[in-house]
């Protein structure tokens, strides 16, 4: 590689699997003992963890399923009150983004997880959604663009009935029904229902989040403006700033008059430096063909640009907003960012491919701040009510007219 990977802030990757025996003879010991060899301080964060197995082990051996033998062990790693401290099992869209993500770079991670890959790949049958619980219910929070619920017209605040007639689960629901078409009660408006045929694909979580991100570009007429929007689902890796700079410099959105970037949701893994293309000094050239026609390209972004954030923008992508607001590089719109910038490590559990992801480092800015737990407060608060939205992304809105605002200010 040719620039440091900075992935879900700095992570640090495992050399190694572990297996059910360096942990124990079930997950829940393999998961305390994990924690208690490689938790980023020996102190806990004040909690006593070797009272944890009193508190929880028998709860973790009673469940009846894995998955709810996973939210036992996810209350007790909840007790850290850490970020990037999570426990995942092939029943959740998570432990396939998280998968597909560290796979690419990790031999030993396929051999740990090979009885949840697919064609060696870390792909499930799904729609393209990211799902909130409000009041015990199932809100639609996100749609990735370009993917079959967006294609299907499922939208933000959509409330998730049923799916083919059973309550709806974001694995369960979908498995084996790739190619097939779905049918998904959604509620837009409390007691107002309709039904949406959607039809799944398999996602792979290695490139999912790409094709989102480059389905997401596109220009939004404001107030006689063109505003530049891309949406950033992910920025682990060098593919998502390759996807921003060619459509800022060579791509659909080189004639914009601003742009909104949107880090919401997804995954982190940004850096500070993905602000260059934004803070350098621009040096432009001109192409001339032998008819005269004549085609003008720029190193940067010398244009207005807004961030938009919310509680779901984690990690290096917090990272970036820090810098890009410390830079005063534009204005930041939405809602203060997650505050979960821990340094993470990847262990797998050869036993039952099941993923820890553990916060194995501190982290603290050049100027002695630390971010974890607290986030970056946006310049622009935007209130917004997820439930029944009907499609509405008042934030998003409010980044446009931001956009708009700094247009005219510079003139």
């Amino acid at each position: 590689m040719n620039r440091v990977f900075v992935v879900l802030a700095l992570a640090w990757l495992a050399s190694r699997s572990a297996s059910a025996e360096d942990g124990g003879s079930s997950s829940f010991d393999w998961v305390w003992q994990t924690v208690n060899q490689n938790f980023y301080s020996e102190k806990f964060n004040g909690l006593d963890w070797n009272a944890m197995p009193t508190k929880y082990r028998d709860r973790a051996i009673r469940a009846g399923t894995r998955e709810e033998r996973a939210v036992v062990i996810n209350e007790m790693l909840g007790e850290l009150h850490t970020s990037h401290t999570a426990f995942y099992t092939p029943d959740s869209p998570e432990y396939y983004h998280l998968l597909g993500l560290f796979l690419p770079m990790n031999e030993w991670l396929a051999k740990a997880t090979a009885s949840a890959l697919t064609d060696g790949k870390a792909s499930y049958s799904g729609i393209g959604i990211f799902t909130q619980t409000v009041n015990g219910q199932q809100f639609v929070r996100g749609v990735h663009d370009g993917l079959p619920a967006h294609k299907a017209g499922i939208q933000l605040g959509d409330r998730l009935v049923s799916v083919d007639g059973a309550p709806f689960h974001p694995i369960r629901s979908f498995q084996g029904k790739a190619g097939q078409s779905v049918a998904i009660v959604v509620e837009r408006a409390p007691g107002i229902s309709k039904t949406v045929n959607v039809v799944p694909a398999m996602l792979d979580g290695s490139t999912m989040f790409v094709d989102a991100m480059e389905a997401s570009t596109q220009v939004v007429a404001r107030d006689g403006r063109n505003i530049g929007y891309i949406h950033a689902w992910s920025y682990a890796g060098q593919q998502y700033q390759d996807i921003l700079e060619g459509a800022l410099l060579f791509g659909a959105l080189k004639d914009a008059d601003a742009l909104v970037l949107d880090v919401r949701d997804g995954l982190g893994g940004a850096s500070p430096s993905n602000l260059n293309i934004f803070t350098q000094r621009c040096l432009a050239w001109t192409a001339i063909s032998r008819s005269g026609a004549q085609n003008t390209l720029g190193s940067c972004w010398a244009k207005p640009v807004v961030l938009l954030t919310d509680n779901r923008s984690t990690s290096g992508k917090e990272l970036m907003a820090y810098a890009f607001k410390r830079g005063r590089v534009g204005s930041i719109v939405g809602a203060r960012t997650a505050g979960a910038v821990m340094a993470g490590t990847i262990f797998a559990n050869e036993a039952d491919a099941s993923l820890l992801y553990l916060a194995t480092k501190d982290v603290r800015m050049d100027d002695g701040t630390r971010i974890e737990g607290q986030g970056v407060q946006p310049d622009i608060d935007v209130p917004f009510e997820l439930p029944y939205a009907q499609g509405q992304d008042t934030r998003r809105e409010r980044a446009f007219d931001e956009a708009v605002r700094l247009i005219k200010q510079k003139g």
